[in-house]
């Protein structure tokens, strides 16, 4: 499926992982890896889905770090 991305926040904090890799989860949002540093993902919505915050996402999702998104 799908997933749109509303609203993030970016660090230039770099981590092992590839481009497009997830590089943290914490319980509100997760972070994804760039070129220049992490994507902090704060609202999402999957295909098919209301708009929610990243937090409400991952309660119902199970994501792991390293997981490549794209």
């Amino acid at each position: 499926k799908g997933l749109k991305i509303f609203e993030t926040e970016f660090i230039k904090e770099n981590s092992a992982l590839n481009k497009g890799e997830i590089s943290k989860i914490e319980k509100e949002h997760f972070s994804i890896q760039t070129g220049a540093g992490q994507l902090i993902v704060l609202q999402v919505q999957l295909e098919g889905k209301r708009r929610m915050s990243a937090g409400d996402f991952l309660r119902g999702v199970h994501l792991l770090t390293g997981t490549r998104l794209g």
